[in-house]
Formats: C-alpha cells, sequence, structure tokens
C-alpha cells in the first residue's frame, strides 16, 4: 500500500515538473515573441518617421515643382505676349514698308543725290560764258579807260575758276573769291563775273547737302562793295547752306555788314562754325543783331570773334548778351575785354551751358578781372578748357586764377576749388604750374589728386597734425583720411612701371606721420565712435 502511494505520488511529480518545464519554454518563446514584436514595434516606428520625411520631402519637392510651373506658365505667357507683340510690329512695319514702295517715295539722302548727280551732268561740259580779261586788256573803269593789271587778272581767273569748280559739282574746301581789298566800283565793272558766281554759289547747295562729310566752307574778306552787291551775296549765302562761313577785315562800315552776318547765320539752319576777325561794329545794337541771331540758330556748334572792335570800344558786352545753348565752344580773342563786372563772366557761362571751351586770350585783363574770372570758375562745373594767353609782359598776379582751380590753403579749399576746367596763360600751360591738376576727364580724380599733393607736401613739413587742428578737421575724420591715402596716391604712379613719380612721398608716410604726431587715445576714441556709428 505504500509502495502504491509512492508509486502514485512519484509519478505525479515527474508530471508536474514536465509541466512546469512546457511552461518555462512556453513563457520563454513568449518573451521571445514580447522582443520580436518589440523590435518590430521599433522597427515600424523607425520605418513611419522615414515614410513621413519622405512624405514632406515629397511634398516640398511638390510644392517647388508647382511653383516652377506656375513660372514656366507666367514665363510662355510672356513670351506669347511678346510675340504677338512682334508680330504685330513686324506687320505694321510691313505695311510701312508696302506703303513706302507703292508710294515710291526716295530717302532724303537718295533726293541729294540725285539732285547732286544732275547738276554734275547738266554742267559736265561746261563753259565760262564770259571771256577772261588778259594782262593790257582795256576795259571802262570808274570813267575811264583802264589797262588790267596782274592783280586785277588774277582776282578774275580766281572767281572764274571757283564758279567754274562749283558749277561742276567739285568739293572746294575754301570758297574764297576775293582776298585783296578793291575799289567798290571795280565790282560794278566787273559785274557779269559775279552775277555768274552768284548764281553758281546757289546751285552749289546741292553739292554741299550731298558732301555732308567733307569740310567746305565760304570765307570772304578785305571787301568794300556796294550794297547792290552785298544784297546780291546774302541772298545767295542764305540759299545755300554752308557748314562754316567766315568774315574778315571787312570794310564795310556804314552798310549794315553786321545785318548782313546776322541774315545769313539765322537762314542756316545747318551752319557749325562762325568765324569774324577784324570785323567792326557800329554801335551795341551791332552786338545785339548779331547775338540773337546766334542765339536764334540752334545748329551753331563753334563761334569765333578774333580781334574784332566797337564804336564803344571793347566787346565786353559780348557776355551779357550771348546766349546759346548749342554753342559749345566760343573764341573771343585779341578784343578789350576789360572792366568786366562781378558776374558777367558768371553769368555767360550760365546762359550757355553747353559750352566747353571759352578762349578770351589777350582780352587786356586787369586783375580785378581776373578775381571776377576766379569766382565765376569756383561755381561752374561745364566748362573744360579756358584759354587766358595774354603777352609775356602783361602783369597779372595768377595766383587768384590759380586758387579758382587749386586752393592750397586748407583742404576745404582744395575739396572746394573748381576740378573741371584746364587753364592756359602765358603762350604755356597753366597746368605746368600748377602741377598738372585737371588733366583727368573725371573731376573726381583731379580733386583726389589735389589732396593727396597736399598731404604729401605737408608731411614733407612733417605738419599734416598741426594744420588739422588750425582747420577744424575733426579726430573722427581721421581714420576716413587713413582710409583714403591708397586710392588718392594711386594718381601719382607711372603708368608705365608702376612706380612712384619722383616728388611725391607714399601713403605709408602719411599714415606713419599722423599716427605718431596725433593724440591717440582721442584717435582710438574717434575709431571707436565710428564703429559704433
Amino acid at each position: 500500500m505504500a509502495d502504491s502511494f509512492h508509486q502514485y505520488h512519484g509519478s505525479q511529480t515527474d508530471n508536474e515538473c514536465s509541466q512546469c518545464k512546457n511552461l518555462q519554454q512556453t513563457i520563454s518563446e513568449l518573451r521571445r515573441e514580447c522582443e520580436t514584436l518589440r523590435e518590430a514595434k521599433k522597427q515600424d516606428g523607425q520605418t513611419r518617421t522615414e515614410l513621413q520625411t519622405f512624405i514632406d520631402k515629397l511634398e516640398r519637392e511638390n510644392s517647388e515643382l508647382k511653383y516652377v510651373c506656375n513660372m514656366l506658365h507666367h514665363t510662355n505667357s510672356v513670351i506669347q505676349e511678346r510675340q504677338t507683340a512682334g508680330e504685330t510690329e513686324i506687320s505694321n512695319l510691313k505695311e510701312e514698308n508696302k506703303a513706302i514702295l507703292q508710294s515710291s517715295r526716295p530717302c532724303d539722302f537718295a533726293i541729294k543725290a540725285a539732285k547732286y548727280r544732275e547738276v554734275v551732268k547738266k554742267n559736265k561740259r561746261l563753259e565760262y560764258p564770259w571771256r577772261i580779261l588778259e594782262i593790257g586788256d582795256i576795259v571802262p573803269f570808274d570813267g575811264e579807260d583802264t589797262v588790267v593789271d596782274e592783280d586785277i587778272h588774277a582776282d578774275i581767273k580766281t572767281i572764274v575758276e571757283i564758279t567754274t569748280k562749283m558749277r561742276r559739282g567739285e568739293v572746294i574746301h575754301r570758297i574764297d573769291p576775293i582776298r585783296r581789298p578793291q575799289h567798290p566800283e571795280f565790282y560794278k565793272g566787273f559785274m557779269p563775273y559775279y552775277r555768274e558766281f552768284f548764281d553758281a554759289l546757289i546751285e552749289y547747295r546741292h553739292t554741299i547737302d550731298f558732301m555732308e562729310d567733307k569740310k567746305i566752307r565760304f570765307s570772304i574778306g578785305y571787301l568794300e562793295i556796294p550794297r547792290e552787291i552785298l544784297n546780291m551775296l546774302q541772298d545767295a549765302l542764305q540759299q545755300t547752306h554752308f557748314r562754316k562761313l567766315c568774315f574778315y577785315e571787312n570794310l564795310l562800315n556804314g552798310v549794315g555788314y553786321i545785318n548782313f552776318i546776322a541774315n545769313c547765320v539765322k537762314a542756316n539752319n545747318r551752319l557749325k562754325t562762325l568765324v569774324l576777325e577784324h570785323v567792326y561794329f557800329e554801335c551795341l545794337e551791332d552786338i545785339e543783331i548779331l547775338c540773337a541771331a546766334v542765339h536764334s540758330n540752334k545748329s551753331l556748334k563753334y563761334l569765333e570773334i578774333n580781334g574784332c572792335g566797337s564804336e564803344e570800344g571793347g566787346l565786353r558786352e559780348v557776355f551779357t548778351k550771348l546766349k546759346s545753348e548749342s554753342i559749345v565752344c566760343f573764341e573771343l580773342s585779341n578784343s578789350d575785354l576789360s572792366n568786366l563786372q562781378p558776374n558777367d563772366i558768371t553769368e555767360f557761362l550760365s546762359s550757355n551751358p553747353s559750352l566747353k571751351n571759352l578762349n578770351i586770350s589777350n582780352g587786356q585783363f586787369n586783375d580785378q578781372d581776373i578775381i571776377h574770372i576766379s569766382n565765376a570758375l569756383k561755381q561752374n562745373t561745364t566748362l573744360r578748357e579756358l584759354n587766358l594767353e595774354l603777352d609775356e609782359d602783361h602783369a597779372i598776379d595768377w595766383d587768384i586764377l590759380d586758387s579758382a582751380v587749386f586752393d592750397q590753403s586748407s583742404l576745404n579749399g582744395t575739396y572746394d576749388s573748381n576740378h573741371h576746367c584746364e587753364i592756359t596763360v602765358h603762350e604755356r600751360d597753366m597746368t605746368s604750374i600748377m602741377g598738372n591738376f585737371n588733366t583727368y576727364d573725371d573731376p573726381v580724380l583731379n580733386r583726389r589728386k589735389k589732396l593727396y599733393n597736399i598731404l604729401s607736401t605737408r608731411n614733407r613739413q612733417r605738419r599734416n597734425a598741426a594744420y588739422f587742428e588750425s582747420e577744424n578737421i575733426g579726430i573722427k575724420h581721421i581714420p576716413q583720411i587713413l582710409s583714403l591715402l591708397k586710392p588718392f596716391s594711386e594718381h601719382y604712379l607711372h603708368a608705365d612701371n608702376g612706380l612712384r613719380k619722383r616728388g611725391e612721398v607714399k601713403p605709408l608716410s602719411i599714415a606713419f606721420e599722423i599716427l605718431r604726431d596725433w593724440n591717440m587715445p582721442q584717435l582710438y576714441h574717434g575709431l571707436n565712435v565710428m564703429d559704433e556709428g
């Protein structure tokens, strides 16, 4: 019985142990499955994160693609609009071209060429209609028989040659029919030659218009001709658009010669240059007439009035009367321009804004006139060249004029000087006296050059710091000056080898002097103030 009991309980214990082992295995398997699930969940989370990142990236790329698509759509719309506009413009041009071809209207140049060819063809084999008088011929002159001498023969031959060339359309750079003074009756006695000359002069306008690039000018001088011939010449010149008109040494007082010149100027809308030499103005009204004619001609670029005089003496009134928006070069030389009023030159420059070159050499100026010119230059930024050449014996304090373009009294004075205009005096360059400063086309470069010259000159005297104090230049401006030394100094380097020109110190020398002689604590304070600003 006992054995049976032990056997029963032993087998029961074995069964329980077996169940425990199975249970432990199951638990281990469950644990492994839990770990596997945890790992899978972790990987699933990473996958979800990666998937979300990928989705976000796709959304950003989709947004960028939408933006690009919109831009492409907009660009395409613009291209289509421009293409439509271009097609419309091409269509309009074709219509205009078609209209021009249908109307058969040639261009302006073709018209000029056709008229010029017509003149050349018509006069190709032209024979001068009048016999040329030979030396020794007898002609009635001033109520008496006169023998043709060499001078008369030369003058008539000159007129015939010029007339023939004009008829044939040849380029004549200078049409100057008379070069010696003659008695008024001389012109009446040889009227047929002058009638032929004036007719040829009118016809010559076709050659002038066609040969626009040729420098063809009309010159007339040393004349004392009657009013009848002067009127014929005026009619001819008003119909012939010369680019240059020159009037020399004329003896036509009392016959309205200035009116004659003014009428020729007003009628010629292609005139570029007008030259008057030793022409006499009878009164102030003559000056006003000429200035009004110049003002009315918008094509006139160059005006020369040389050695002229007036009944009142000088020609100072020209500065107050002449007003032009087209004149770029004006010469009023060898004339009495003394006793200028304080604002004469200033108002003249402001009334002629296109003026770049002014020549008032040998104007009999005094020191007071030079002061007025100097003050005018300080206020002007348009004039590029000023010629004030005088005789070597003419005593003028040129330091007055020197200060207008390079005031060396202070840095501020130098900064406010005229940096645009070059000046010529005493038949040599004023720029050589001033150190050749206003030579750059850019006024900023001229100003830099002058400022560096001031600093360089003071550096050799070790006086920059002292000058800064006397000129009330604040300590906060010193860093700015130091920073500009190098670009300012570059204008003193030779272009060929990059070496510094003789007489100019290096920028490091100036910087060292300023840093050595200036109060350093204040300088550092100034630097800090600049940094804070």
